[in-house]
């Protein structure tokens, strides 16, 4: 699989993945508003009503997102 793939069909299973969409929360303690970065599926399970996935990595504190997009993460360097 290559380039952005709708949502719907990204894996629901924790995978984390690169996601496109609407994130919200903070980083470091800093209102975060961004458009792509890593994130799992968490099913809802967020303070925000909508979001399902989470934020992963990083700084990263309590940040969700609404994705419209995803694909794999790339292998990393060998």
């Amino acid at each position: 699989m290559t380039g952005w793939q709708p949502i719907e069909s990204a894996p629901r299973d924790g995978t984390e993945v690169l996601v496109f969409g609407r994130f919200a929360g903070e980083i470091s303690g800093i209102h975060a508003e961004h458009e792509y970065g890593i994130a799992a599926f968490i099913n809802g399970a967020s303070d925000f009503q909508g979001f399902e996935w989470a934020a992963i990595g990083g700084d990263t504190y309590e940040v969700w997102c609404c994705p419209t997009h995803w694909m794999p993460l790339p292998a990393p360097p060998a």
